[in-house]
């Protein structure tokens, strides 16, 4: 018994290793690339008074801000319960090697891109993908818009895509193991910490796999955590309000701006993954921004082929995961893309501003598509088109987008009246060690 095992666990061990060092390749090489890309960012984009949602209504400088200074105002913590516990210390943390700030701020970025990475391929693995699959799924993942235009950039959602990755994950590794209610506690609360809209997938994970009395217990005691460690940042970071209380998030629903449930589906859908033609809109108040809310697919050649093959994909693995909803992970899964398309389609005023949030759920949906065997090399086959279309068509559009203020007016033209001239930034590289002009003070939203 125990010889004709031990191929078996020979075979396993390799498996676990090749994983292992394709999960790592990948996770390195996108971070020490979104560390290339953040420290070459054009500094405009991170001035409180030239980059505020100039980035499809990111809030880059004021989350540099937030990361840097634990002073700072941290106006958004209402819906970002840890954010500000967990950024200002991996920030502080790398200063201990002699790092500037901004040079932290790409450093911590970059890790979490990586780990982004290592937990998408990871999550494909354990939802049943062969390695070779999951590697052509991460690298479109990489490749997309979401991430080409999230996963190099000072936001949230670097962050707080990683927890929902790990909230999916745990889903999927409970289905095989026996898993203890400590792990689903401290999933959730992981969900939770950055984003409060996120803990739907502790949640999903957590009621797709124990009793509701008990699912109820799992989440009372993730959020008792999350008030706790609360605690600890309000003794650190002053300025970082409770999350539960007045937030006026409700100005962000059913907006005008956004479209109908046309546009917001549209950006959902296909802009996550290709991204259309970018348009430069004027927003009240801010000047020009980029947006891709009212535009139409792409038109390009390239940009067809990446729309066609990726809602191919996405249509056969619905088909297969219809087939397989009983399961744990797969009822998580539809739960979590359930009540992510709920929000998204009431939600916010550029849907592609939460990409990086919806695009890994989407992706582990597609996956069900390759666990069809008779059709697996013809999906596998489309999967790797999808990848070398979208990679090229979205690269160009991003080059696009990083040159927006070679575009407009010099610094001097655009800052307004009275305010105090930004100091010179060197050609490349705004996450070098120049100082932001006003980031002590970073803008509300």
């Amino acid at each position: 018994m125990s010889v004709s095992a031990a191929p078996s666990v020979t075979a396993a061990s390799a498996s676990r290793a090749v994983d292992v060092a394709v999960g790592g390749t990948l996770a390195l090489g996108v971070a020490v690339a979104s560390l290339f890309a953040l420290r070459t960012l054009d500094p405009a984009f991170l001035d409180p008074r030239l980059g505020a949602d100039v980035w499809f209504e990111g809030d880059l400088p004021r989350v540099v801000g937030e990361m840097t200074n634990r002073w700072a105002l941290h106006s958004r913590a209402t819906v970002h319960p840890l954010f500000a516990l967990f950024a200002c210390g991996s920030v502080y943390a790398l200063r201990i090697f002699h790092l500037a700030p901004l040079a932290a701020v790409a450093g911590a970025l970059a890790a979490g891109a990586g780990v982004w990475t290592a937990l998408l391929f990871a999550a494909l693995r354990a939802f049943g993908c062969r390695t070779i699959d999951s590697t052509l799924l991460t690298l479109l993942g990489i490749v997309s818009a979401a991430g080409l235009f999230w996963l190099a950039t000072p936001e949230t959602y670097i962050f707080g895509s990683a927890t929902i990755l790990a909230a999916l994950l745990l889903a999927a590794v409970a289905e095989r193991w026996m898993v203890r209610d400590g792990w689903f506690v401290a999933v959730s609360a992981l969900s939770l910490s950055i984003t409060l809209s996120n803990w739907m997938a502790g949640l999903a994970a957590t009621f797709a796999h124990r009793p509701v009395r008990r699912a109820l217990q799992v989440s009372v005691n993730a959020f008792a955590l999350v008030v706790a460690l609360w605690g600890v940042q309000r003794a650190l970071v002053p300025y970082g309000n409770f999350f539960i209380g007045y937030t006026a998030e409700q100005r962000y629903l059913l907006r005008s701006e956004a479209g109908g449930f046309v546009s917001r589906a549209r950006a959902y859908l296909v802009h996550s993954v290709v991204m259309p033609r970018i348009a430069e809109v004027r927003k009240p108040g801010r000047s020009m921004i980029m947006s891709v809310q009212a535009v139409p697919v792409a038109r390009d050649p390239l940009g067809l082929i990446a729309v066609g093959c990726w809602l191919l994909l996405l249509g056969a693995g619905v088909r297969q995961w219809v087939a397989e909803a009983a399961r744990p992970s797969a009822r998580a899964l539809g739960l979590l893309v359930a009540g992510q398309f709920g929000l998204y389609m009431l939600y916010g005023t550029e849907t592609f501003l939460y990409a990086l949030n919806f695009v890994p759920p989407l992706i582990l949906v597609a996956a069900y598509a390759l666990r069809r065997g008779s059709l697996s090399v013809v999906i596998r086959t489309v999967t790797a088109v999808l990848l070398v279309a979208a990679a090229a068509h979205n690269a160009a559009e991003w080059r696009e987008a990083r040159a927006f203020f070679e575009r407009r007016p010099t610094a001097s033209a655009t800052v307004g009246a009275g305010a105090r001239e930004p100091e010179p930034a060197p050609a490349s590289g705004a996450l070098r060690d120049t100082p932001l002009v006003g980031s002590s003070v970073p803008v509300p939203r």
